[in-house]
C-alpha cells in the first residue's frame, strides 16, 4: 500500500516520524514502495537519523532473497545443521546459506563437520549439474 507521493521524497516531521516507527522492524523494500521511492533512499534516511533494525531482524540488499532474516534462529540453526538443509527452509541455494553465515560470522560445529552431513556437493562444467 503506498502511502507517499512517487518520486524524490520531501522529508516532512511525518515522515521521519513513520520511518523511525516501522524502520526498526519493517520490510525496507515495502518502505520504499510506500513512499514510493527506493531501498537506498530509505536506508540513507535511516542511518542519518541513526534508526538501526531491532536485534532479530536483518535486512540485506535490494537483490538478496534474505528480506527479513530471524538471525537468531539462523545462527542457533547454521552450525548443526547441513547448509543444504537450511537451503531447503529457505527456499534458497545452499551457497547463498554458506555467504549468509559469512558475514555473520558463524561456522559449522567440529561435531557436525566430522558428522558425513558435511560433504559438499560436487559440480561438473558450466550446467552445475551435481555428481
Amino acid at each position: 500500500m503506498k502511502i507517499f507521493d512517487m518520486g524524490k521524497i520531501h522529508w516532512t516531521p511525518d515522515k521521519e516520524q513513520y520511518l523511525r516507527d516501522n524502520y526498526p522492524t519493517g520490510d525496507t523494500h515495502e518502505l520504499a514502495r510506500q513512499f514510493g521511492s527506493s531501498y537506498w533512499a530509505i536506508t540513507s534516511r535511516a542511518k542519518k537519523l541513526k534508526l538501526r533494525k531491532q536485534p532479530g531482524f536483518m535486512t540485506l540488499s535490494l537483490n538478496s532473497i534474505w528480506r527479513t532474516v530471524d538471525i537468531e534462529e539462523f545462527k542457533r540453526l547454521y552450525p548443526t545443521t547441513s547448509n543444504n538443509e537450511l537451503a531447503r527452509k529457505y527456499g534458497i541455494d545452499y551457497r547463498k546459506v554458506k555467504n549468509h553465515a559469512n558475514r555473520l560470522g558463524l561456522k559449522k560445529d567440529s561435531e557436525h563437520k566430522n558428522s558425513g552431513q558435511y560433504k559438499r556437493p560436487i559440480f561438473h562444467g558450466s550446467q552445475g549439474q551435481k555428481e
